[in-house]
């Protein structure tokens, strides 16, 4: 049963870079991260539990990270296993709508139409092999941005015709607010010495 007693424990350290350079995502077609009606939609512990075996795998095939696809239909795109997935497709910055299996998220776009929507997988690889989708990247409150070079599975592999491109000006803006070198216009910081600003913060 759940526990009846809890301690809640805040631990604040830093956290260095995910990744230094572009990664490579395997497309996961045989297992599924989350289903409706689990946890996927949470910071659970049990999430990225659940991602390891898949993970092992990607990274003995030459990967980064698994591509988690929805475990319903096993057709469209969810997120990577810590981080939200976007495609610039035609311009515009496309994601995963939230379907309550994935986290959401708040790193979106820098002046850019955002489209979220459902993304078949195999749409996306049928973009990046026309040109329709020029970039991919994963982005996360942690991870922050990692720019995609390659996505693919063990027998067929795409690389899109940019990299690092948006990522990277999304990368600056975020790291401005975070570091405190550009204006914060979304409420996300909070001067560490204002004890007052914090408790009201913390207090909710």
């Amino acid at each position: 049963k759940g526990s009846e007693n809890y301690c809640f424990l805040l631990i604040a350290s830093p956290s260095d870079a995910y990744y230094t350079a572009p990664i490579k995502v395997m497309v996961e077609r045989e297992h599924s991260r989350a289903a409706k009606g689990g946890t996927g939609a949470e910071k659970v512990g049990g999430n990225y539990a659940g991602s390891l075996q898949a993970t092992g795998r990607s990274i003995g095939a030459g990967f980064d990270q698994p591509l988690w696809l929805d475990a319903a239909t096993g057709t469209n795109i969810e997120e990577l296993s810590g981080m939200n997935f976007a495609a610039i497709v035609d311009g515009a910055l496309h994601t995963p709508a939230l379907s309550g299996t994935i986290l959401p998220g708040i790193t979106r776009s820098q002046g850019m139409d955002v489209v979220e929507r459902t993304m078949p997988i195999d749409e996306l690889l049928r973009d990046i092999e026309t040109g329709r989708c020029s970039e991919l990247f994963a982005c996360g409150t942690a991870a922050i941005i990692s720019p995609i070079a390659e996505i693919g599975d063990t027998e067929t592999r795409q690389t899109p015709k940019d990299i690092n491109k948006v990522a990277k000006a999304l990368k600056d803006a975020l790291l401005g607010i975070q570091e405190g070198r550009k204006s914060d216009t979304f409420g996300w910081m909070a001067d560490a010495a204002d004890v007052d600003a914090l408790t009201r913060r913390l207090n909710g």
